[in-house]
């Protein structure tokens, strides 16, 4: 079994972090790796501290992608990063720059590819220690008990992308269509797995440590009270409109997945002015929350307001 992985990392203005997260890499038991990174358009030492690193594990196993040039942001820099990453390779893992990756991360998510068929799209995933700036545990991030699927991902992403771990099939489905307005890259890779009937697996012990600190493009709602307080304080709008975008995106693989075609009626229920029909169509269609608070939430938004139309998809990459 080919057992190369290939990380995908996306670098912007790391120097305070990124040699710890460098560190790691180097670090793991599994050691068939390559790493494709590029830097988003940074301002300090980070290509220098690249440069180091490469010199140390070898300058074949670390690649820069030079194109596009600047800053395109987060999920851009990682679906560029994903598309040009190596045929050879048998599976991607997304890095963040300002993590610590622990050192069985990659064996313990080649241990559930293991276990499924190469031509099955495969998502790995897991819970996170989380940490202050100097690595101080902080607690561990949600665990999610209710099963994944295309019902859970139209709503809620629970791979954080410094977990990711995919195979061929699910990248190649990944990078086929475009990313809606938006949804971030691991939001995205977890929507098109469940989409195209793959398998999600949800690793509930900590394979990283996550670092949180005011320079994190995305952090972690530790609590279901805080991530309740964060929506309330967003209002329906951007939730349902995210929800539009996401079905919006999915559409072009109804012609091959009957899941996603059982899904698309929900566009015209959830735009009808009439909040009991919305309500059922969650309902029919099995839309649901990993939390029951977080479920009942998304109820009373589906109450208050109709679905917006979906917003253009991102170009693909």
């Amino acid at each position: 079994m080919n057992k190369l992985v290939c990380i995908l990392l996306s670098v912007y203005n790391g120097r305070l972090f990124l040699p710890a997260q460098l560190k790691s890499l180097a670090d793991q038991t599994h050691g068939n790796w390559v790493l494709l990174w590029r830097d988003d358009g940074s301002q300090d030492n980070s290509q220098q501290i690249m440069e180091l690193f490469a010199d140390e594990v070898g300058r074949h196993r670390v690649k820069q992608l030079l194109e596009p040039k600047g800053q395109v942001g987060i999920t851009s820099s990682f679906m560029h990063l994903l598309s040009n990453a190596p045929a050879e390779a048998a599976f991607f893992a997304f890095c963040d720059q300002d993590d610590v990756w622990l050192p069985e991360k990659l064996t313990r998510a080649i241990r559930f590819f293991e276990t499924a068929s190469a031509t099955e799209a495969t998502l790995y995933c897991a819970r996170q220690m989380l940490v202050d700036k100097n690595l101080s545990p902080l607690g561990l991030s949600p665990n999610f008990n209710r099963e994944s699927g295309l019902g859970n991902a139209l709503v809620q992403n629970i791979a954080t992308g410094c977990t990711i771990m995919m195979n061929r099939e699910a990248r190649r489905h990944v990078i086929s269509a475009a990313a809606p307005q938006g949804t971030l890259h691991d939001h995205w890779t977890y929507l098109v797995v469940c989409a195209v009937a793959g398998r999600v697996f949800f690793d509930q012990d900590p394979s990283i440590l996550y670092r949180q600190h005011g320079r994190n493009a995305v952090g972690s709602q530790a609590t279901i009270g805080r991530r309740i307080r964060r929506a309330l304080g967003r209002g329906p709008k951007p939730f349902l409109q995210n929800l539009a975008n996401n079905l919006g995106a999915i559409s072009g693989f109804r012609e091959h997945f009957p899941e996603v075609e059982r899904a698309m009626p929900l566009l015209t229920a959830l735009q009808s002015s009439n909040p009991i029909r919305r309500l059922a169509a969650l309902r029919q269609f099995g839309i649901y929350r990993q939390s029951s608070m977080e479920d009942l939430l998304l109820r009373i938004w589906v109450l208050l307001r109709p679905m917006p139309k979906p917003k253009k998809a991102c170009e693909k990459f």
